[in-house]
């Protein structure tokens, strides 16, 4: 009676062993799974994040705003004749 309870014990906990080893194993795929998904995030953000940098430095580029000046709002270039100093 013994010897068969402390076999079914040692079988239990082999069983119990092999099933925790089996979670380990899920939960180490999903959390690689996750930081893969984080890490595409992170690159994806980075390059969404330069191409914006690309863009604020493209519109402020002088020579393009004085285009747009010229083109879409229909500005004039200013001379310095035309400059005055209002009286105070």
């Amino acid at each position: 009676m013994q010897r068969s309870f402390f076999i079914a014990i040692f079988v239990g906990i082999h069983i119990a062993f092999v099933l925790l080893l089996i979670a380990k194993q899920s939960r180490f795929i999903e959390l690689s799974y996750e930081k893969q998904r984080q890490e595409q995030l992170l690159r994806d953000l980075s390059h969404r994040k330069n191409e914006l940098q690309q863009q604020l430095y493209q519109q402020t580029n002088p020579t393009t705003i004085a285009k747009r000046a010229t083109s879409e709002l229909a500005m004039k270039p200013l001379r310095l004749k035309q400059i005055r100093q209002v009286p105070t």
